[in-house]
C-alpha cells in the first residue's frame, strides 16, 4: 500500500466521522514535501490597518513537488513583525514582508502596511446614575467606553462623547446614544425616568 492510499483511507474515515473539510486538506495535498513555495496575495493592492490580523485566504500558495505544482492549504504565517511594527498611530504606509511556510519550505512577500483603524466602540460602563425623575438633570459621571482599534486600545471617559436622548421630561425608558464625534462610532445604553 502507497502513503498515498493510506492518506486517502484516513480521509475517507474522517469523512464518515463529519471532518469533511480535514478529508478535503487530506485527499487534495501530496504527502510528500515540496522543493519550493511560491506565494501570491489574492487582493495584491490592500493596503492592511496596522495590527490587522491577516487570513489564510488573503494569500494564495502553490507548493513545487516532484510530481507538479499544486495550490496548497495548510500553511503557516508569520505576520507578527509586518503588522504589528512601527508606533501606534502612525499614518505613514509601508511595504512590510510576511514569512510563508509550508513542509518545511518558506517564502516571504511583500504587503503593504497603513495606519491602524477603529474596529468598534464598546460600552464599559454606564454612568452611574441610570434612575430619575421627571425633570432631573442627566447626569455622565461614571461612564466609559473603549474604542477598539486594529493594534491597540482607546478607554474614553463621559467628556470624550456626545450624550443624546437625555431628556428626563417624560417618564418611562429611554435609549441614549453615546457618540466619540472624531470617529463617528457610538454605543447604547438605557435610563429610567419615573413620575
Amino acid at each position: 500500500m502507497r502513503k498515498t492510499d493510506i492518506i486517502i483511507i484516513a480521509a475517507l474515515c474522517v469523512v464518515l466521522l463529519g471532518g469533511a473539510v480535514t478529508a478535503i486538506v487530506l485527499v487534495n495535498q501530496p504527502s510528500e514535501r515540496p522543493t519550493s513555495i511560491v506565494a501570491t496575495l489574492t487582493q495584491p493592492t490592500r493596503t492592511y490597518a496596522r495590527g490587522e490580523r491577516i487570513e489564510n485566504d488573503h494569500i494564495r500558495v502553490t507548493a513545487m513537488f516532484k510530481s507538479g505544482a499544486r495550490e496548497v492549504t495548510g500553511f503557516s504565517l508569520n505576520t507578527r513583525e509586518a503588522t504589528n511594527g512601527g508606533v501606534v498611530g502612525n499614518t505613514e504606509e509601508k511595504e512590510q514582508e510576511i514569512t510563508i511556510t509550508f513542509r518545511g519550505q518558506s517564502t516571504k512577500i511583500k504587503i503593504t502596511v497603513g495606519a491602524a483603524v477603529i474596529r468598534r466602540m464598546d460600552l464599559v460602563s454606564r454612568p452611574t446614575k441610570t434612575v430619575y425623575r421627571v425633570g432631573e438633570a442627566f447626569v455622565s459621571a461614571g461612564f466609559t467606553a473603549r474604542l477598539v482599534w486594529t493594534d491597540h486600545n482607546e478607554t474614553l471617559s463621559n467628556t470624550d462623547v456626545v450624550f443624546t436622548n437625555t431628556s428626563t421630561s417624560t417618564t418611562g425608558l429611554k435609549i441614549v446614544t453615546a457618540t466619540h464625534t472624531a470617529s463617528e462610532r457610538f454605543v447604547t445604553f438605557d435610563i429610567i425616568v419615573n413620575p
